[in-house]
């Protein structure tokens, strides 16, 4: 019989930490971006922070848009663990 070394609610909890953290990351994200658009502020350092910030978003959201992915990844292997040690 195989060996199973996972725990299905370190799982599941870790996907619910997850989660939040994805929707509490989405909102700062959405806060700091429109405090940015705000800024009275335009001259070459604005420029050239301008662009490292917007790359910067762009991994945020990225991470965001495949966060949930993950999240559902893990629930389902909690799932599977759980029906594999229990029937």
């Amino acid at each position: 019989m195989p060996k199973v070394h996972a725990n299905s609610d370190e799982l599941r909890g870790f996907a619910g930490q997850l989660e939040k953290f994805n929707q509490d990351l989405n909102s700062m994200k959405s806060h700091i971006e429109s405090r940015f658009n705000g800024l009275d502020w335009n001259d070459p350092a604005y420029r050239k922070f301008e662009g490292q910030f917007k790359q910067t978003m762009a991994v945020l959201k990225r991470f965001i848009d495949d966060s949930p992915q993950h999240v559902r990844l893990l629930k389902k292997k909690a799932d599977e663990l759980d029906q594999f040690l229990h029937g």
